[in-house]
């Protein structure tokens, strides 16, 4: 599938997951803020791991990231 599909797909869900909030009667921006704020937390500490490893993050294999993620 080439990428503009790709991204038309996830455009559509996207789309579909505001529409759920809504639903639900909630704020997809505002929900999003909170998931944003432990996703760089939880970043933050990866790079640090990394650090004390020696390991330069921009280097590693996604599965590698991964890993370190999942620590």
């Amino acid at each position: 599938m080439p990428g503009s599909e790709i991204e038309d797909e996830l455009g559509d869900l996207l789309f579909t997951v505001v529409k759920l909030a809504r639903k639900l009667d909630l704020d997809a921006e505002t929900a999003l803020h909170p998931g944003t704020r432990k996703f760089a937390t939880r970043f933050r500490a990866v790079e640090q791991l990394a650090a004390a490893r020696g390991i330069v993050l921009e280097k590693l294999a996604f599965a590698e990231l991964d890993q370190l993620w999942t620590r």
